[in-house]
């Protein structure tokens, strides 16, 4: 069967963000999960109906990396694209992590914060418990702000991120109340144990440079995972994927030729 691609984007965003990267891969049949963010009536179609036929492969921008672990196909994935992407964002409740000196978005939202670096909390037999790259007061914050001013609060995000283009044209209506429910999974999602168990070849595109996902956060997750290939892009940040999106392709072409 033939490969076919499924586009997750992350939080505050649209499937707009895949554009640039999905014309570059247009050989490919192409599905778009939209978390509905934005219009009215919102539609979201996170899980969208997939034609048989294909072998599928999932590829998620930051949230929506864990978003296609939880979304699998039927016949599960043939494998997974991350995109600056992560298993889990901010650590259990009972763990507190400061910004790293490289974490300008916590940095930013937290005035006097500490600079510790991302935290790999151990349970009591010294086996990792969580790797983060947020601290929860970080979202936190910015869900108290959601609910006065949610247009803020998307801007405010996507300036920092180097997205300010792809905010939604003035007058667009925001689902405010699903941006809200979605800023609130980033407290506790974690899918760190379904990308253990996957047994299909995962490609990690990231940055050094990227202010929301730390490049300490990417190399726990994905580093030391078996049938995974690590590729650092020379610039992107968190526009990865949309900015640097030749390179983006390159490595993503090469990789489904192996797949």
């Amino acid at each position: 069967m033939h490969l076919g691609l499924v586009f997750f984007h992350g939080w505050g965003l649209s499937s707009t963000f895949w554009q640039p990267l999905a014309t570059r891969l247009a050989r490919y049949p192409q599905v778009f999960a939209d978390a509905g963010y934005f219009g009215t009536p919102p539609s979201p179609t996170e899980t969208p109906h997939l034609p048989p036929g294909h072998r599928w492969v999932g590829i998620g921008h930051s949230l929506g990396f864990a978003r296609a672990l939880q979304s699998p196909p039927t016949d599960g994935w043939a494998a997974l694209v991350s995109v600056a992407g992560f298993s889990r964002f901010c650590p259990p409740a009972e763990i507190l992590i400061a910004p790293s000196p490289s974490n300008a978005f916590a940095a930013a939202t937290t005035p006097g914060a500490a600079s510790t670096g991302v935290v790999t909390a151990t349970s009591a037999g010294n086996a990792p418990a969580a790797i983060a790259a947020q601290p929860r007061r970080v979202v936190e914050r910015m869900l108290r702000a959601h609910a006065r001013d949610p247009h803020a609060v998307l801007a405010d995000f996507l300036h920092r991120c180097g997205l300010t283009n792809l905010l939604p044209p003035p007058g667009t209506p925001l689902n405010a109340e699903r941006l809200a429910a979605d800023l609130a999974l980033l407290l506790d999602v974690d899918v760190s144990a379904s990308l253990a168990a996957l047994d299909v070849p995962v490609l990690a595109l990231a940055t050094r440079d990227d202010p929301i996902v730390p490049a300490a956060l990417t190399e726990a997750t994905f580093a030391q995972r078996a049938h995974t290939h690590l590729v650092w892009q020379a610039h992107g940040g968190h526009t990865l994927g949309y900015a640097g999106v030749d390179d983006c392709a390159a490595a993503v072409q090469t990789f489904l030729e192996r797949v």
